[in-house]
Parts: C-alpha cells; sequence; structure tokens
C-alpha cells in the first residue's frame, strides 16, 4: 500500500518534501497555546507575524548568510531598506560616519539627512588608506563604503580599511553591490557588516525590489529590531524570487564579468576612455586583482560632455537606457542626470564624476551583440581629447 497522510515520506529539503521552499503567504500563525504565543513574544524565537520573521523570508536568508559567509542575514524591502536599518542599529545621537563622498546618491542623502540628529558626517577618499587614518584620528564611530564605487569604479583596500577602522574603535559597513559575493567577500577581510541590493545581481532579472544586510548574528540582533519596529519587510513571495535568482548568481556573475571586461578591453584598444577594475590603466588595478578577481559586470565610459553621453544613451538599441544594474539585461545610465542627481554639481565634482560618465551593465546577452551596438552608438562621436574619468 502506498503511505497515507503523516505517513507518506519526505524526500525533498523543505516541507511536504518540496525542492524549493514553499511561498508562505500568511501574515500571522497560530499558536498550539496560549502559553505557547506568550513565550514566542517574549523569547523572539518562533513564528508569530510575519514583519517579524516569515519562513520564505528566512530561507532567503540563509541563502545571503552562506553566500556571504556570515553567521546571518536579514533582508528588508529594498536596498536602501538594508542600508537604513543597518546604519541606525550601529549609529547614536553625535556619531561620527566616515564615508566617501562617492556613494550612491541616495546613500549620501540619507547620511546627510541623520546629521539633524547629531551624525557628524566625514567625506574622504576612501581609497585613500593615509587619508582614512587621518579622519579616523579623533575618533569615530562607522566607516560606510562601496567597493567598487558608483559609478566611478574606484576600488577600496578592504583589509586595510577594517584594520584601519578597528584600531579606531569604529565599524565598517561595506556595501557589496557591485561585485556580488562571488567576486567579493567583505566579512573574510574584516568588514562587521554588508549591505546588499537584491534588486540588482542577486536577483538578477530587474523585477523586484529586496535588501540584505549579513554579518555576525550580535549584530544583526539590532537590525532585525530596526527591521522590525521601522517596517520595511520584504514580501514572502518577493522573498522568493530573490531566492530564485540566487541560484543561479554565480553562472551569471561569471558570464557578465568576463563579458564586462573582454568589452572593456575592447573600447579601450579603440582609443575609448574605459574604467573597469581589471584594466592595467585603473587606478586601483593592483588591489582589484587581488580583493575581486572576477571583476565586476560594470564599466564605465567617459564621452566628454553630457550631450554626446546623451546621444550615445539614445543610439543604442539592444542596451536599454535605464538606471540599476546587476540584471540578465544590459542596462546604460548617465549618472550624472540619474543616479547621483541628488549629489548636486558640487558633489558630483567631489565624487569625481563628469558630465560626460555613462555607466554600463553587462547582462548575459553574447558579448559579440553588445559590442556590435555599441560601436554603433559611438560611431560619429568625438574622442574626449584629454582624460576625464578622474582617479
Amino acid at each position: 500500500m502506498e503511505p497515507q497522510g503523516d505517513e507518506r515520506p519526505v524526500t525533498g529539503p523543505h516541507a511536504h518534501g518540496a525542492v524549493n521552499p514553499p511561498v508562505v503567504r500568511s501574515s500571522t500563525f497560530t499558536f498550539p497555546t496560549a502559553e505557547e504565543g506568550a513565550r514566542r513574544m517574549a523569547e523572539g524565537d518562533g513564528l508569530v507575524y510575519t514583519r517579524l520573521d516569515n519562513p520564505t523570508t528566512a530561507a532567503l536568508e540563509a541563502e545571503i548568510a552562506r553566500l556571504e559567509g556570515a553567521e546571518g542575514a536579514v533582508a528588508p524591502a529594498s536596498g536602501m531598506g538594508a542600508i537604513h536599518v543597518a546604519l541606525m542599529s550601529l549609529l547614536s545621537p553625535r556619531a561620527r560616519v566616515v564615508v566617501d563622498p562617492c556613494v550612491y546618491g541616495c546613500t549620501y542623502s540619507l547620511l546627510q539627512k541623520l546629521a539633524k540628529w547629531g551624525i557628524e558626517l566625514v567625506p574622504v577618499e576612501t581609497t585613500d588608506t593615509e587619508a582614512v587614518a587621518e579622519a579616523l584620528e579623533p575618533g569615530a564611530d562607522l566607516v560606510f563604503l562601496e567597493t567598487p564605487m558608483n559609478p566611478t569604479l574606484r576600488v577600496v583596500d578592504l583589509e586595510a580599511t577594517a584594520d584601519l577602522a578597528h584600531e579606531a574603535g569604529a565599524r565598517l559597513v561595506v556595501d557589496n553591490t557591485f561585485a556580488t559575493p562571488i567576486a567579493q567577500r567583505p566579512l573574510e577581510l574584516g568588514a562587521d557588516l554588508v549591505v546588499h541590493s537584491l534588486t540588482k545581481a542577486i536577483a538578477g532579472h530587474s523585477d523586484l525590489l529586496g535588501g540584505a544586510v549579513a554579518g555576525s548574528q550580535e549584530l544583526l540582533e539590532d537590525v532585525r529590531l530596526w527591521r522590525k519596529d521601522a517596517g520595511p519587510v520584504l514580501d514572502p513571495e518577493t522573498a522568493w524570487l530573490a531566492l530564485r535568482g540566487a541560484q543561479t548568481l554565480e553562472l551569471r556573475v561569471r558570464q557578465m564579468t568576463r563579458s564586462a571586461g573582454h568589452i572593456a578591453r575592447h573600447l579601450e584598444g579603440l582609443g575609448h576612455e574605459v574604467r573597469h577594475p581589471l584594466l592595467a590603466s585603473h587606478p586601483d588595478h593592483t588591489v582589484a586583482k587581488r580583493q575581486m578577481p572576477l571583476g565586476t559586470s560594470v564599466f564605465t565610459l567617459d564621452l566628454g560632455s553630457a550631450k554626446a553621453a546623451m546621444t550615445f544613451l539614445d543610439r543604442l538599441e539592444h542596451v536599454s537606457s535605464a538606471v540599476s544594474l546587476g540584471g540578465v539585461e544590459s542596462l546604460a545610465c548617465h549618472p550624472a542626470s540619474t543616479t547621483h542627481a541628488p549629489l548636486g554639481e558640487a558633489g558630483q565634482a567631489a565624487a569625481a564624476i563628469s558630465e560626460g560618465l555613462v555607466r554600463v551593465s553587462v547582462g548575459i546577452e553574447p558579448t559579440e551583440v553588445l559590442i556590435e551596438d555599441i560601436e554603433q552608438a559611438l560611431s560619429g562621436l568625438a574622442k574626449p581629447q584629454a582624460a576625464r574619468i578622474q582617479a
């Protein structure tokens, strides 16, 4: 006879023998007894309410932790939600935050907004370890950085920066969205917390918003509390989609980084001003080779003027003109007028973001198709006479 009811064998890793975790679309969970409900609330252990915990989101968090080599992870509703709860979990009034002016525009804007609570922002070029050490001398509570940076693709020496931060009694938080945990593992190099926009490469299909914070269980305890109370909770179905994307992350990243490096070398050989961490012309090439040998799926072109950059974007046929990155489709954007517009002209100048800079995120399409499209879009545009991508 076939097994019946509870006797049916379970062969898969999840409930009911499912190969993939089920989407648990329930806002609340029943208690077997009132006493058990009280225990779960008191100890924070067990399912109560999806704003506190959800099995589908927990499966995604376990996968992010595995990818980053972390003790755990917390998945808020967006990348900015992840940065917000990470910052709030670590900062207190009058805290000093060392940050590079060249971070994602909304990240810098968020940090500026915290000034009303007495948070002191200390802008510094984080690729300059001597400048970082000097900024940390009066004491600091937090160093926040991206590497590679968005959009200049400068690469920060994480191990050296972590040592400096910890010697000064500060925590190091790293946005690892551009590199992904396939190409770079900041926690292994000394970072305290890693943040991600799951919207980008980890989910990989430009169809959802999500974020993640990974690190030690000790630090994540307050991160979870901030997510619970502030409420940027990831929807279970979105968590499932992000987890599905994460299953193919390594395959996609290896293809996209290989293609991006090839295209960048090709365009540089044609005399264009290109930046990619694995090009020998990149100012941080030595650090990049050691720290993230796969490189990144993003490269930049400097076309000398906003007009030339806009013309190039309008001519693209296969590559789409859109913000975001890390998806299976190739995208290109003009950071000065889109992703980093919140910085303003002065902020863009401080971050070395020129008006002619174009950011290209390479997808999984055939490399030859992308090269052909980019070359036709560049046809007839004058090459800048002097280097405009600033070091």
